[in-house]
């Protein structure tokens, strides 16, 4: 009987060993703010983390920054998205937006310069990114310049997301 508790209690005490464990990152870490917006993982497996002092590449082991000195439009990026194609789409209240590749930061400014995109929805379409605000959406045309795109075909409807 003695011997089926001290084996009982050796397979509890391995099965709580073997649980996963959790690591909190912060600034004391790399991590260029603690305020996180969202955190998604890319098609070769890095984590991103969107925050409001800029974004976050993390492989395991090390944060790599990526802000408006390596070419970001501003520092607080909202959201990210992960494409097939390995790039990684950055999303913020800005005149221009873009992604990332292979440590690269690929910025592109709207056709209208002085308008911010100030997307709240966004999602792919093939390849292409949709950008979707309150009054307008915009896609990324033949010139590499974010352009408004107009969905509604009739003059009776408000082109609205």
């Amino acid at each position: 009987m003695i011997k089926s508790w001290i084996l009982v209690a050796f397979f509890i005490a391995f099965n709580w060993s073997a649980a996963q464990s959790y690591t909190n990152y912060s600034e004391k870490d790399g991590l260029p703010s603690n305020h996180i917006y969202k955190i998604t993982q890319d098609s070769n497996g890095f984590i991103w983390i969107a925050t409001d002092e800029g974004l976050v590449k993390y492989n395991g082991t090390d944060f790599k920054v990526f802000t408006t000195q390596e070419g970001l439009p501003t520092n607080d990026i909202w959201n990210v998205f992960p494409a097939t194609d390995g790039k990684l789409w950055y999303i913020a209240k800005s005149t221009s937006m873009g992604y990332i590749l292979d440590n690269v930061v690929h910025n592109f400014v709207n056709k209208e310069a002085d308008v911010s995109i100030d997307p709240i929805y966004s999602g792919f379409t093939g390849d292409s990114l949709i950008l979707s605000g309150t009054f307008r959406s915009h896609k990324l045309n033949s010139d590499f310049k974010w352009e408004e795109i107009d969905y509604n075909f009739h003059k009776d409807f408000s082109n609205v997301s």
